[in-house]
């Protein structure tokens, strides 16, 4: 979704849920919503989403046949391609050890780092055109929308309501039980069961994430250099 000109996102998202469900997803379809860019949807955004989605369903007829490309030579032509670097892929991870050896080399940071810049490339250069973004672009453009306002007052009350959970609680039992995420975390123990016990004692979220940072620190995306 472009933050400029963030209507046209709307056909953006219109052919995003016809190519999805001419690719036999769209039983599972979720897209975004064409103000995401700025900020939360507002309640017009997530009434058009789902329009976008009423309208490719009874309006296009692609719900009308189980593959309405079946039979497409170019559909096949870029399946094949796609299967075969897929596999090409595969076989490199393989090579370095399996996903796990791959992690510890980077190759995943380092692979996505370099899609990022060729596309960024592409873009800068106009190989690749988003209008309103690096084509078609408006001078002094203003927003279009009126996008998404939270009340202000909402945090206050989730933090009063987190504080009287927190005075509540047994907290004996909170630490007790984050203890046995982190024992959970160090060895080959399922950490679900430790987690859900940690829930029903009303553990918050943040102190389950830090029980886990307590063992495997944090990720930092810094760390690995891209190369080209």
């Amino acid at each position: 979704m472009a933050l400029q000109q963030p209507l046209n996102n709307i056909a953006r998202l219109g052919i995003e849920m016809l190519a999805c469900a001419l690719g036999g997803g769209a039983h599972t379809i979720n897209t975004p919503l064409y103000d995401e860019a700025h900020a939360l949807p507002s309640e017009d955004a997530i009434t058009i989403g789902a329009n976008i989605h009423h309208i490719v369903a009874q309006e296009t007829g692609v719900a009308d046949t189980i593959d309405p490309l079946a039979g497409s030579y170019y559909v096949e032509y870029m399946t094949k391609r796609l299967e075969d670097a897929v596999f090409a892929e595969m076989e490199k991870i393989e090579a370095m050890g399996g996903a796990l050896g791959a992690l510890e080399a980077g190759y995943f940071q380092s692979e996505l780092a370099n899609e990022q810049i060729a596309m960024n490339s592409d873009f800068h250069s106009g190989e690749r055109k988003f209008v309103g973004v690096n084509y078609l672009v408006k001078k002094d453009e203003q927003r279009e929308i009126e996008i998404f306002r939270h009340d202000e007052a909402a945090e206050a009350r989730q933090i009063e309501r987190l504080n009287r959970i927190k005075a509540k609680r047994d907290n004996a039992a909170v630490e007790r039980v984050l203890e046995k995420v982190r024992e959970a975390a160090r060895g080959n123990t399922n950490m679900v069961e430790p987690m859900l016990e940690a829930v029903e004692v009303y553990a918050t979220h943040g102190e389950l994430c830090d029980a886990m940072r307590d063992v495997f620190g944090e990720y930092d995306p810094n760390a690995l250099t891209p190369t080209l």
